[in-house]
């Protein structure tokens, strides 16, 4: 038995440095060359083989010239190891410095990254993954016993799809050495967002979604005139607004529509420019933790045609946003929000397999979420995938259920019940009985999921604020994570867009706009954190 210490040498991090298990035999050595091409993973990345390409390609060094002289002639400094295996180390690594790596996935799933690190420093040493853009959690370790006492540290395990990915190992601390990154079939749970029977999960445990919807980054950059509302959510949306979502309202989850339109390169309202910025907006909510949910719209907030079903427009807008999302486990695919079809044989199998009746005004004939599902899946995406149901998303009762080509499937179904949550009468049961009907008999066999929800006082029934706590239990006993609309629309759920005050209905009741349910809403999602904590 070899056993095996891990160190990060401090001058260059990017993706890929790890170590095999403790007791494991000790893989064969790679030949040490510079990275010119993919590596296919499961694999052991020298830390020394970097990419080729220079600063700020293949690694960023806060200091001239290799200080070890050895192996490479650039600005990372390396030296010779003493772990077992030989070869060289990364050292006198700095805070910010990263190396770079490039790995060939051939079969996806959930990959363990793991890496080699020592230190005779004292204190926290902490490091984490960027993987195709996409920041990871930091991951610290205290161990000081040398600069040549290696041990291993786990940077988490992360669900990859059959693809090239870039993967830099980043230093968020000086005061270490780095010698190799493993990159293993990770045998356990993994991390991100499953679906294991009629439970969601993440990182192997069962998750319940709570959170919001968010429509600023829904108008498109090619709008030439978007509605006030997305423009002002736009204007307002950024770090300040999350974390209020998240710590003033325990949200875990947030809901971006993205504008089908936008992403369309068929669409004279596409622009790359917003591409870019719905990546940059879904990685400053993954940074501080959130789990998002990416809905494709194509509706008037969205500058689209309003399409009642999803068309041809629909696969090409996800083929444009799959790629620059699909490496990261922890954001789900909401394929197409708010269908139009009712809840007839007819209807469904329309919108299960696409055609031209029996809606009228398509204009082109629909496509199947079926189709959807397929499509995504063939651009490498492993992500949960999310289908609303009828009538905007307002009825599950008789949905044909989809396939997935993943194993076991990572499909889940969603609802958007806003104005049927409490029924005509005043009785519990009957509203129980409401809401089994319409979506909750299906969570005995697949998980549901309420991705648009409120309680409109301009539209409520009388007893609606009293009545509004039985459905949040109903919906947390069924398992139905529930987002609020919405957390960037002023007189929702929200006062105002600075300091995000929660609506009430008190002055107001039904007829009176703008005392919604904000308050009872955030109540729930305090009570269920606190529920959640150990």
């Amino acid at each position: 038995m070899i056993r095996r210490t891990c160190l990060l040498p401090l001058a260059s991090l990017l993706l890929l440095a790890g170590c095999a298990p403790e007791d494991a035999p000790e893989p064969a050595l790679p030949t040490t060359q510079a990275q010119a091409v993919a590596v296919p993973v499961p694999a052991r990345l020298q830390a020394e083989d970097y990419k080729t390409g220079g600063e700020g390609v293949g690694y960023h060094d806060t200091t001239a010239g290799n200080s070890g002289g050895v192996y490479r002639a650039d600005d990372v400094d390396l030296q010779a190891t003493t772990d077992v295996g030989g070869g060289y180390n990364v050292t006198s690594i700095a805070a910010g410095e990263w190396l770079g790596y490039t790995i060939q996935v051939t079969q996806a799933g959930t990959y363990s990254f793991k890496a080699r690190v020592a230190s005779g420093v004292t204190g926290t040493k902490t490091l984490h993954l960027v993987i195709d853009g996409f920041v990871r959690p930091s991951v610290s370790f205290t161990q000081a016993t040398g600069a040549q006492s290696w041990s291993t540290v786990s940077l988490g395990s992360f669900t990859l799809g059959a693809n090239v990915h870039s993967v830099q190992v980043v230093a968020d601390t000086g005061g270490f050495n780095f010698n190799h990154l493993d990159v293993a079939v990770d045998g356990g749970g993994g991390t991100g967002m499953s679906v294991d029977g009629y439970q969601l999960l993440r990182d192997g445990k069962p998750f319940l979604p709570r959170g919001f919807n968010m429509v600023g980054v829904l108008a498109p950059d090619g709008c030439a005139n978007p509605a006030s509302v997305p423009r002002n959510a736009r204007n307002a949306f950024g770090q300040a607004e999350l974390l209020a979502a998240r710590d003033a309202w325990s949200a875990n989850t947030v809901r971006f529509q993205v504008s089908q339109g936008g992403l369309d390169p068929q669409d004279p309202m596409f622009r790359q420019s917003y591409v870019d910025r719905v990546k940059a907006d879904v990685q400053l909510a993954r940074s501080l933790g959130l789990v998002v949910i990416v809905s494709m719209q194509d509706q008037f907030y969205s500058c689209g045609d309003v399409h009642p079903l999803p068309s041809a427009a629909t696969l090409r807008s996800w083929s444009t946003l799959v790629p620059v999302l699909k490496a990261d486990p922890d954001v789900m695919f909401e394929l197409f929000n708010e269908p139009q079809n009712d809840t007839t044989s007819a209807a469904w199998a329309q919108w299960k397999n696409g055609g031209t009746s029996p809606l009228s005004n398509l204009g082109a004939p629909a496509v199947g979420y079926q189709q959807l599902v397929n499509h995504v899946r063939s651009l490498g995406a492993t992500q949960v995938l999310i289908a609303d149901g009828a009538n905007y998303a307002g009825k599950l009762q008789g949905v044909p259920l989809l396939t997935d080509t993943l194993s076991p499937p990572r499909l889940m179904y969603a609802v958007h019940p806003y104005y049927f949550h409490i029924a005509d009468n005043a009785t519990l049961a009957s509203d129980q009985s409401n809401w089994n009907t319409r979506f909750g008999y299906l969570t005995a066999t697949h998980p549901v999921i309420a991705t648009e929800w409120n309680a409109y006082s301009d539209t409520c029934k009388v007893g609606t604020e009293a009545r509004i706590p039985d459905f949040f239990t109903w919906l947390q006993g069924h398992r139905i994570g529930l987002l609020g609309h919405a957390f960037d629309v002023p007189g929702t759920l929200v006062k105002d867009l600075t300091t995000w005050q929660p609506t009430t209905f008190d002055g107001g009741g039904c007829s009176v706009p703008g005392h919604d349910a904000g308050a009872l809403l955030q109540a729930h999602f305090r009570q269920q954190e606190a529920a959640e904590s150990p």
